[in-house]
């Protein structure tokens, strides 16, 4: 369990290592959320674990089981009025004690942790840069569980999960361009998609390279390099 001190435990640093790894193996979202899922399992008080992607072409919301890393319900709309909408929207953190606390504020939320069976949550945004791809929640049995996690490591493992998070969106994305453009073989590509082409291709390896020197605010400085084609050689 985590400590209550500035510095993270070897258990916490074991997992946000753990994390990291499973963004360079899985660029699927079950595996890599299966994964991550089992990550946090014995270092967070967390039962369920719920990952949303908000303007996503594909499932939106994804339930595990934090013990054994389940699948438990995948979902394609993030409600209004919830406590992730909010946080999504807002970029900020909302840890919840009990179901009365958000009873009033965020109804749809009161419901889902009463018909779950669950007394807490930690609900926080998923950002990368100035971007929030969306949202992290973690859900406990007992009361009050995240009460007593310490902030920053919730802010490590929730940075984590937003790189890991980016990088498999970024694929998705690249993966579905390289579909459209085998489909127009048959017409030369206009020069607007063989630009969007080369951006997409060029800020997923930037961000794979910042991810790997461990500098998230150095992204920026290896977008500016690769689009400048000094380090287009890879």
């Amino acid at each position: 369990m985590a400590n209550d001190n500035c510095e993270l435990t070897r258990e916490e640093l074991a997992a946000l290592l753990a994390i990291s790894q499973a963004s360079s193996r899985h660029r699927d979202r079950a595996p890599l959320f299966a994964a991550i899922a089992g990550a946090v399992e014995g270092l967070l008080p967390a039962d369920r674990f719920v990952i949303l992607v908000p303007g996503s072409q594909r499932a939106t919301v994804s339930v595990y089981a934090v013990r054994g890393a389940r699948k438990l319900f995948q979902g394609t709309r993030i409600p209004e009025g919830s406590a992730p909408a909010w946080v999504i929207e807002h970029r900020q953190a909302v840890v919840v004690s009990s179901p009365e606390q958000v009873r009033g504020r965020f109804p749809t939320t009161y419901r889902k942790l009463v018909e779950e069976g669950m007394q807490s949550a930690a609900v926080m945004p998923l950002l990368v840069q100035d971007r929030c791809v969306g949202a992290l929640v973690l859900m406990a049995g007992a009361p009050a569980a995240f009460d007593r996690v310490p902030p920053r490591l919730l802010e490590e493992i929730t940075g984590a999960v937003a790189l890991a998070l980016d990088g498999c969106i970024a694929d998705e994305q690249l993966r579905r361009l390289g579909q459209e453009r085998q489909a127009l073989l048959a017409e030369p590509p206009s020069a607007e998609f063989e630009r969007a082409f080369e951006r997409l291709a060029v800020e997923s390896i930037a961000r794979q390279r910042a991810a790997e020197a461990g500098d998230r605010v150095s992204f920026d400085a290896y977008l500016e390099r690769y689009l400048s084609r000094e380090l287009l050689q890879v």
